[in-house]
């Protein structure tokens, strides 16, 4: 994918993702063609256990995944079992491209997330 022409990657994101403003399609794709395949090393075994990476987490944490995207509910519960810190919010009817196909409702979630920290905040440094 990382060596198609250019012409052809255009095509095909045009093709499944029709919703996309072809300026949007077109930043992709570029970031794609400039993209080396040494980027995907760190993917490579062996690779550290994510169990324990996400224990140690030590802020707050949004996840927030697409219905049809990459990350499964089941996985993002699965984080929230591990560590309190984390919580998830499930977007509708959207996959793993979220930012770039609702920019607004992940903007929401994450407004939302961020209102709740501060309420957090304020009420604990009340409680001092």
């Amino acid at each position: 994918m990382l060596t198609s022409a250019r012409s052809d990657l255009l095509a095909r994101a045009r093709q499944r993702s029709p919703h996309r403003s072809d300026e949007m399609i077109e930043y992709l794709v570029d970031a794609r063609l400039r993209t080396s395949l040494k980027a995907f090393e760190v993917l490579t075994p062996p690779n550290p256990d994510y169990r324990e990476l996400v224990r140690r987490v030590r802020v707050p944490t949004l996840l927030v995944i697409g219905e049809r995207g990459v990350v499964s509910l089941d996985a993002a519960k699965e984080l929230q079992r591990l560590n309190p810190l984390v919580c998830s919010e499930l977007i509708a009817n959207v996959g793993h491209g979220l930012p770039y196909d609702e920019p607004s409702r992940l903007g929401g979630v994450v407004l939302s997330f961020l209102r709740r920290l501060a309420t957090f905040r304020n009420e604990t440094a009340q409680a001092d």
